[in-house]
């Protein structure tokens, strides 16, 4: 479990790599977080760190297969359910380009683990897929004056 971790945060728009991408050499990207949204504070500490690209949804979806290759993630990273698509889309996505590596979706709460993780590995058997849960501290917003 990753506890007390900011993963709603954008740690980079990734465009400029993306498009980099479409060149023949690989990027070795060791983290693509897919789907988050923007933070400045912290794209600006992991702005250095050239192996970890971030990407809005709209950019993954539209990636080419020779793009995605190109990138060769070892990890991805992304919310279960956002805004515009959820983390069965990706997962789908990721089989299509034939990704076997690892998976990482992270929520606040997830009523019932194993039947997502069921069905995700359902649509995407090859990739090393499990659900990482965030404990929410500080006060409850109900609680908040």
């Amino acid at each position: 479990m990753i506890y007390n971790h900011d993963f709603g945060a954008a740690l980079r728009t990734g465009r400029q790599r993306c498009e980099r991408a479409t060149d023949s050499a690989m990027l070795f990207v060791a983290t693509l977080l897919v789907g988050f949204s923007p933070s400045p504070g912290l794209a600006d500490t992991l702005e250095q760190d050239r192996r970890v690209v971030q990407m809005t949804t709209r950019q993954f979806m539209a990636l080419p297969k020779s793009a995605f290759a190109s990138l060769a993630p070892r990890l991805i990273v992304s919310p279960l359910i956002a805004e515009s698509f959820d983390a069965l889309e990706l997962a789908t996505k990721l089989q299509e380009f034939g990704y076997q590596g690892r998976y990482r979706v992270v929520a606040k709460e997830v009523p019932n683990p194993e039947l997502v993780a069921r069905e995700i590995r359902f649509v995407a058997p090859a990739i090393n897929f499990a659900i990482a849960g965030l404990k929410v501290t500080g006060p409850a917003p109900s609680d908040v004056a």
